[in-house]
């Protein structure tokens, strides 16, 4: 599992959105959403602020290792919840 690293993530403004399919054809389905929405009630802050020393709500949940990496999708330990800030 990839840990916290250091430093910021990029601008908002450098990440170039490419169409993609909608999450419930990628398999986010009402499995996805219940499990979401209690790995942010047991994991309520954001991963990248708590280590900024900074308590923010996460706002969704995450995968580490990318689904198409071969990450796990409902695998808790392939999870971190995230924040929508912009870390500028």
């Amino acid at each position: 599992m990839p840990h916290l690293l250091p430093g910021r993530r990029p601008p908002r403004t450098l990440v170039i959105k490419a169409k993609r399919i909608s999450p419930r054809q990628r398999g986010y389905d009402g499995r996805w959403d219940r499990a979401s929405r209690d790995y942010r009630r047991r994991h309520p802050f954001c991963a990248w602020c708590e280590q900024c020393g900074q308590l923010r709500f996460a706002d969704v949940v995450d995968h580490k290792i990318p689904i198409v990496d071969g990450g796990a999708m409902l695998d808790p330990a392939n999870w971190w919840g995230l924040c929508n800030q912009n870390k500028e």
